[in-house]
């Protein structure tokens, strides 16, 4: 006799149709704002776009710390000077959303500022700039430092920045960053760990945070991708040997190199997750949830998927930790590494 009594099918759950864990406390400590004006192949991503992003998601963002990304530069005056103009957008950004008229969240918290860290005696006055326009959120200096012989963003490369951090003048800088009591935050490239361990054993005093798990972005073939992780891997395990470096869990979204799959947006948690879970364990593994923090690197990271996606996908990675680790990854590293 046929059974002929209804099927119910096994469905697995859409992450992305709801929030995970909506109540876990969160600060974004990587998330960028900026105008590079109407020619300029990227849309503004100012203070309401930023605070409708996180408002949508659903997440419990309670604060962002700003990362200098080179917009809104003094027109005029010394060169040196021109990047205190970010601090001062920042800042602008930073009183409108204590309004409230904005939402919740405190958007601009801290603020991480952009220095040439080759400027010798100078660049101490150029912090002292920063953090006189930052009306006390300045936390920290970042200079850049990321290098890949291929380019970058698909723009050739900068030969100056190849051996950057391995300069005198860098470390010198590095130093006077340490002296002032703010972070040092590092963007580099797998093939660049080595460069920052230099660094971190120079400038043993003060907190380096690298940004973006170490981009470990495959630049070449496909047939390069064992070897580029192994570099990577070996990179991370040395770094987590200092104690004095933190890790953004983040920022593996960016049309950077071909080792991520991007979808214009619309890749999903799941997916994402199985993709990004051996990088972030690792460095987790590694470090120690203590010493590391999740990122949005919103807006940058917005061409991979949404801002809700992106923390779901976080939250599923994570979704096997304490109810402690978790703090750590989501909130409390942050808190202790941006002094919120």
């Amino acid at each position: 006799m046929q059974d002929k009594s209804p099927k119910h099918e096994i469905t697995t759950p859409n992450y992305d149709d709801y929030v995970i864990d909506p109540y876990q406390a969160i600060i974004d400590p990587h998330i960028h704002l900026w105008n590079f004006g109407s020619s300029a192949s990227m849309p503004p991503f100012l203070l309401e776009e930023c605070a409708n992003t996180i408002s949508k998601s659903g997440h419990n963002i309670t604060k962002t710390v700003f990362i200098e990304c080179n917009t809104m530069y003094r027109h005029k005056g010394p060169e040196h000077f021109k990047s205190v103009g970010e601090t001062e957008f920042a800042v602008g950004m930073a009183a409108m959303s204590e309004s409230g008229l904005y939402g919740n969240c405190q958007i601009a918290a801290g603020i991480v500022a952009n220095v040439d860290l080759q400027l010798g005696e100078k660049t101490d006055e150029v912090i002292a700039a920063h953090s006189s326009a930052s009306n006390g959120r300045l936390r920290g200096i970042r200079c850049q430092t990321a290098y890949a012989k291929e380019g970058l963003f698909q723009k050739s490369a900068a030969p100056e920045l190849a051996n950057r951090m391995l300069t005198t003048n860098y470390s010198k800088g590095v130093q006077k960053v340490h002296a002032h009591g703010l972070s040092l935050d590092v963007w580099c490239v797998y093939s660049q760990l080595n460069d920052l361990i230099e660094v971190a054993d120079r400038c043993p005093n003060g907190l380096i945070i690298l940004n973006h798990l170490g981009s470990p972005f495959n630049f070449e073939q496909q047939t390069k991708r064992v070897e580029v992780l192994n570099i990577w891997r070996h990179g991370i395990e040395k770094l987590a040997q200092r104690p004095n470096i933190f890790v953004k869990l983040g920022g593996i979204g960016m049309n950077v190199g071909k080792q991520f799959k991007r979808g214009e947006g619309t890749i999903k948690t799941e997916e994402l997750a199985a993709n990004w879970r051996l990088f972030i364990e690792h460095c987790i593994d590694k470090f120690g949830p203590e010493r590391c923090m999740f990122e949005s690197n919103f807006p940058v990271d917005r061409g991979t998927c949404s801002y809700r996606t992106l923390w779901n996908t976080f939250k599923l990675i994570s979704i096997n930790y304490s109810k402690k680790e978790k703090s750590a990854l989501f909130y409390e590293t942050a808190r202790r590494a941006y002094k919120l």
